[in-house]
């Protein structure tokens, strides 16, 4: 069983950190919270003195700017240390900004089940294999052709469907197609955003 994660939350949000420390304690979470800090200057004395896996961030009342420069400190004096940030700025700049800061989470306040419970359990699978202590190194494969029409769209979708169905291993596919690119149609997936918004910056 992988280790408990361990909670530190910084917020002067008492329905927030209610709802967090509730989200946690549920089945599948493994996750406790160890402290809350109403402010920053409290939350980093915090951090020294429980040594969290994850710290869940709500200053951003304070101002992105701020609460950046906040993440980018815990980043670099606890680089061990996962950062969830809480924001109410759902627009794809914002969530660039504190993911490029050093956050491996952005979730929409007021923070929901729905989106604390997958960023828990993403966390836990890929804090690594229990006793390895190495990361597996992954492998590319590029389809590609000379023009459209011949099927490079219907062969790279069932490429990366047989690979995870034989290896039972994360696997990523990425339409390189900025413009007409069909693998959400053909996976009947839709998200918010695709390689075009990464390819602008």
């Amino acid at each position: 069983m992988p280790d408990e994660i361990r909670l530190i939350i910084i917020s002067s949000d008492a329905d927030l950190i209610g709802d967090i420390t509730r989200y946690a304690g549920k089945k599948g979470n493994n996750a406790v919270v160890e402290g809350v800090a109403r402010d920053f200057e409290s939350g980093t004395d915090l951090i020294g003195e429980k040594k969290p896996t994850v710290v869940i961030l709500d200053m951003c009342s304070e101002g992105n700017s701020l609460c950046l420069s906040w993440i980018e400190e815990i980043v670099k004096s606890h680089p061990e240390i996962s950062i969830f940030a809480v924001g109410e700025d759902r627009s794809f700049e914002t969530v660039r900004k504190f993911t490029s800061a050093g956050a491996t989470e952005y979730l929409l306040k007021p923070v929901a089940e729905v989106d604390l419970s997958p960023a828990l359990q993403k966390f836990s699978r890929f804090r690594g294999s229990p006793g390895t202590g190495q990361s597996k190194e992954g492998k590319i494969y590029t389809v590609c052709s000379s023009k459209n029409g011949v099927g490079v769209t219907t062969l790279a979708v069932n490429l990366a469907a047989g690979i995870y169905e034989t290896t039972k291993e994360p696997t990523i596919i990425v339409d390189m197609d900025l413009i007409g690119g069909d693998v959400p149609t053909f996976l009947k997936m839709k998200s918010p955003y695709t390689i075009s918004d990464v390819a602008r910056y």
